[in-house]
């Protein structure tokens, strides 16, 4: 593998780390995640990694994200506006955008006996998906924990959900016990929580859960309804892996939106969804049994 192709994906992942920047009192700051952005995108570009119909789409979703938040328009215009944005995204999502290329750093391969094959493919569009969600449409709660009550929230809740989601996995029979390094699980690890988890955290509590709590909020245990709506949504979007995957991925959305509430943190439910991810890569089957 060309090291250099890894360059817009590594672009991208900082933008992600510099986000937090925005709260910054200075420009310049809070700035450096977009200058981080068009660097990846023109780097993508003169890779051949992305194409203009790529750079299409990427341009859609901002200028849609623009106009959700133009409370000069009507909402007949922004009701519209949101709905070619979720379009968008879930294309993305769904690599349906022609002109995005992904990068392969793991080849197929059975990493333990009775186990699917698994490959392991850096996928631009999905992280820039996730990029786009947290810059332009995620919107932090106003009342959010310090950052020591989130870390005390995430260490005993993140390792709870993965106890009860691998644990019924085990019982369902979609894993046996397989505890195992693999090769390559830097990489792994880098594209699981830039890609996987951020993204899917950043559409599914970030923005589905977000809105939600925020539109029942005047609802007794409104919150609660929220977190276990949006995690039943979580559920059906894994309906191609069968109904126990679905089962378990709506019993992590819970552990996972729980963290979300708790904590007003999209990053404590990041965190949760990955603790769960890479625990089953080290201890279980992986990614499920055959």
């Amino acid at each position: 593998m060309n090291l250099s192709a890894l360059a817009p994906f590594s672009l991208l992942s900082l933008a992600l780390l510099s986000l937090g920047l925005r709260r910054q009192s200075m420009p310049v700051l809070r700035d450096v995640w977009l200058v981080l952005l068009v660097s990846a995108l023109l780097t993508a570009v003169l890779l051949s990694q992305i194409s203009l119909s790529g750079l299409a789409m990427v341009l859609l979703l901002v200028l849609s994200a623009g106009l959700v938040a133009n409370a000069r328009l009507s909402a007949v215009w922004r009701w519209l506006a949101g709905a070619l944005a979720l379009t968008a995204m879930v294309s993305l999502a769904l690599h349906w955008v022609p002109g995005f290329q992904s990068i392969a750093v793991i080849e197929p391969a059975v990493l333990s006996p009775g186990a699917r094959p698994f490959a392991l493919y850096l996928h631009l569009d999905k992280i820039l998906l996730g990029l786009l969600l947290l810059g332009f449409f995620y919107r932090r709660p106003a009342q959010v924990q310090s950052l020591a009550d989130t870390l005390v929230t995430v260490l005993w809740l993140a390792p709870l959900t993965a106890v009860l989601v691998l644990a019924s996995a085990w019982v369902l029979g979609f894993v046996h016990w397989a505890p195992k390094l693999i090769d390559g699980l830097g990489f792994w690890m880098w594209g699981n929580l830039f890609s996987t988890c951020v993204t899917e955290e950043a559409f599914f509590r970030g923005l589905i859960q977000h809105h939600l709590a925020q539109r029942w909020h005047q609802r007794p245990s409104g919150a609660l309804l929220a977190t276990i709506t949006t995690a039943l949504i979580f559920g059906l979007a894994h309906a191609a892996g069968g109904s126990t995957l679905m089962l378990l991925a709506t019993l992590a959305g819970v552990g996972y939106g729980l963290l979300y509430q708790f904590t007003g943190r999209i990053e404590a439910s990041i965190l949760g969804h990955f603790c769960v991810n890479l625990l089953h890569l080290l201890l279980f089957t992986y990614p499920g049994l055959a």
